[in-house]
């Protein structure tokens, strides 16, 4: 894809200098194993630092909200474009444990809306653009943990009774899409923007499995102990499961490793 000369995923010709200077390789350990949704909130900021006419930077800091706190990541590009928005560049870098978005270019383009967002309102509308995956409600589909990360970083660019439009842009989403189960959990046209941490979770970790055996016996402890239990695949599945309306204090988060921890609940008095 482009950055100089080219013409972008959001229709029409624009040049887009690149703010950094060392190819995407150089990322530093530290910004190594973070979710999609962490690197649409770099580039959305960008983007909206850019409407606020700030010079463009080569790193950004996010407060990846607790417990991961803040980080300094490297952005790809920046420019404002001639219909008075602006777009940004970042790239998604999800660390060695994690290929299906690796290198994924994340587009964000941000303009000001017209007329004043309503107190209590988030100072962001989002809209899924070409590789977002959206629900069966044609919604964006967006975590918590995602539209949080959003306000938390945006509202200081954000001033009160403002709000920003942000189009959010995977040119390589739809593709990665096929190699996901998305489409079991009604997600369509391209990669969900879900997580519940920054952090990458590996679910074929092998401490992966020992976290959720960890947390099954918690719950068997409890009074009562743990009759009923759902498992999901996933962050996908985690995330995705109670928008079907599954309770979510039944669920727990499983991997390829689901047949241990089938042998694990039936150990632990689950019935069902």
């Amino acid at each position: 894809m482009p950055l100089d000369g080219g013409r972008g995923p959001l229709r029409g010709s624009f040049t887009l200098k690149s703010s950094r200077s060392t190819p995407v390789s150089s990322t530093p350990k530290s910004s190594a194993g973070l979710i999609l949704p962490v690197w649409v909130a770099l580039a959305a900021v960008a983007a909206v630092r850019q409407l606020c006419g700030q010079p463009p930077q080569t790193e950004l800091e996010l407060d990846l909200l607790p417990p991961s706190g803040r980080r300094l990541l490297p952005l790809e590009s920046v420019a404002p474009l001639c219909d008075g928005s602006a777009l940004a560049m970042s790239r998604c870098d999800p660390g060695p444990g994690l290929d299906l978005t690796r290198d994924l270019a994340v587009w964000v383009q941000a303009r000001w809306l017209q007329g004043a967002g309503s107190d209590g309102s988030p100072c962001f509308q989002l809209k899924a653009g070409h590789g977002v995956g959206r629900n069966a409600n044609e919604e964006i589909c967006l975590s918590g943990y995602a539209r949080a990360l959003l306000q938390a970083n945006l509202s200081p660019w954000v001033g009160p009774g403002q709000q920003v439009s942000l189009e959010v842009v995977l040119p390589q989403g739809r593709e990665r899409a096929l190699r996901t189960s998305n489409a079991a959990f009604g997600v369509v046209d391209g990669l969900a923007l879900i997580g519940t941490q920054a952090e990458v979770q590996r679910s074929a970790a092998p401490d992966q499995l020992q976290q959720a055996l960890a947390a099954l016996r918690s719950r068997a402890e409890r009074p009562g102990g743990c009759p009923e239990l759902i498992l999901v695949v996933g962050e996908n599945g985690l995330d995705l499961a109670p928008q079907l309306g599954l309770p979510a204090e039944l669920l727990l988060k499983s991997g390829n490793w689901i047949g241990p921890l089938l042998a694990a609940a039936a150990e632990q008095g689950v019935q069902r």
